[in-house]
C-alpha cells in the first residue's frame, strides 16, 4: 500500500513511496517495551506506545477497547 505522498517513476507502473519511518535504534526499543506491555496483558499501555509509534494509523477502535478494559479492571 502507498500512501498519498507518492512520487512517480521512469516506469509507468512503478511508484516510489515516501514514508515515515523510525530508525532501528529507536524503534527496536519501543517495539520491546510495547511485547512487554502485551505480556503483562497491559492492553491500555499497548495500545498508547502503538499509537505513539504509528501515529497516523487510525486506532479509535483500539484505544476505547483498551480505556474500556483499564477502567473494567479499577472496579
Amino acid at each position: 500500500m502507498i500512501g498519498d505522498n507518492a512520487e512517480p517513476t521512469s516506469h509507468p507502473r512503478i511508484m516510489l513511496a515516501k514514508e515515515k519511518f523510525l530508525p532501528a535504534d529507536q524503534l527496536e526499543p519501543a517495539l520491546a517495551a510495547m511485547f512487554v506491555d502485551a505480556r503483562n496483558e497491559d492492553s491500555a499501555a499497548a495500545v498508547t506506545a502503538l499509537i505513539r509509534l504509528v501515529p497516523e494509523a487510525n486506532l479509535t477502535a483500539a484505544a476505547e477497547m483498551a480505556a474500556a478494559e483499564r477502567g473494567a479492571g479499577t472496579d
